[in-house]
């Protein structure tokens, strides 16, 4: 059943104490780099862990 909450893409972001935000997304429609500039919006936090 569709969530009208939720629009197209869905991740989540984690900030990790001391080393900076991890992103898990189910969808990247949007791009993996809008969903980054978009987390450093809500979090204010710059710094990225890549895997």
């Amino acid at each position: 059943m569709p969530d009208p909450l939720v629009n197209d893409d869905q991740a989540i972001i984690a900030n990790i104490k001391d080393k900076g935000l991890v992103i898990i997304t189910g969808g990247g429609h949007a791009g993996i780099v809008n969903t980054m500039n978009y987390a450093k919006n809500i979090t204010g936090i710059n710094k990225f862990i890549l895997f």
